[in-house]
């Protein structure tokens, strides 16, 4: 969408976001008091004029949660310990959250800072927690939670992997998990919108990264979910039904139908991979922000 506008208003567009970010902590804060994921605005500025933020990138975006106290200044001990505490007391899509919410933003402000990501202990007791902290089933849930929390987590922490030149470790038993858990009595992977958008991107992106791994399963479940995505559509209206929703639980809306969308997307990229691999690779993962470190 920033492509196709006219130079002037990307300038100005960009210039706005500039401003909406704060000294003192670096959050981007727009006038109604809603923050915008660092990482985002980053990507954001990037594609609109090639600009960077003013100040350094906060990390951990929301004070009031598990994160509050949470900076670049901690020492390894007490960030080993936050990881730990972030594990223990939020659910792994939130726990997942919060990390890449750390992980990403600091890579940038690395790369801003001409330091290597590599050197940076953050990453290297991140890499510790993944290592000691991954699941039977290939992911960061704890045992008592669903695998659906557990592949959410990691969409949120895909960015890490990516800007800190990690690969997933296992890959393959994560995608195996994510495709035995598809239904065919509700027409989706799991609960939820992001669920569904979630096992798109992972099971397109860990396939894609791994040499086509599991690629005749993967075209096989998603030629599945896009005939459950086409069964969601009102002929009527045009409009599609959330994923969670059966025909006689209500009807279609706007949320189901950008849903669908952004669902599909993952769908098609891979298909154009398969297509032309050299040329035509899904789009760089670290949610959405298509930035590497």
């Amino acid at each position: 969408m920033a492509d196709s506008l006219p130079e002037d208003e990307r300038v100005r567009y960009a210039a706005f976001i500039r401003e909406c970010q704060e000294p003192g902590h670096g959050l981007f804060v727009d006038r109604h008091g809603t923050c915008v994921y660092s990482a985002k605005a980053c990507a954001m500025l990037k594609k609109l004029d090639g600009s960077r933020p003013k100040y350094r990138l906060a990390v951990c975006n929301d004070p009031s949660r598990t994160s509050s106290g949470v900076s670049e200044s901690m020492g390894a001990a007490a960030f080993r310990d936050w990881l730990d505490r972030v594990r223990a007391e939020e659910h792994a899509y939130g726990a997942g959250s919060l990390i890449g919410h750390f992980i990403h933003p600091h890579c940038l402000n690395c790369r801003d800072r001409g330091e290597s990501v590599r050197d940076s202990v953050y990453v290297r007791e991140w890499r510790g927690w993944i290592s000691r902290n991954q699941g039977a089933n290939g992911l960061w849930n704890r045992p008592e939670e669903d695998d659906f929390m557990g592949w959410n987590g990691l969409l949120k922490m895909y960015g890490s992997f990516s800007c800190t030149g990690t690969p997933v470790p296992n890959a393959e038993t994560i995608m195996r998990t994510i495709l035995r858990n598809r239904s065919d009595a509700k027409g989706s992977f799991g609960p939820g919108q992001c669920t569904n958008y979630n096992a798109c991107h992972l099971l397109a992106h860990l396939s894609a990264d791994n040499n086509l791994l599991l690629c005749d399963e993967v075209v096989e479940a998603f030629e599945w979910f896009t005939a459950c995505i086409a069964a969601r559509r009102d002929p009527a209206s045009g409009f599609f039904r959330r994923d969670d929703i059966r025909p006689d639980e209500g009807g279609p809306d706007a949320v189901g139908t950008w849903s669908a969308s952004k669902q599909t997307e993952w769908i098609e990229a891979y298909c154009r991979h398969l297509l032309h691999p050299d040329r035509d690779a899904p789009p760089a993962a670290g949610q959405g922000t298509g930035l590497r470190c």
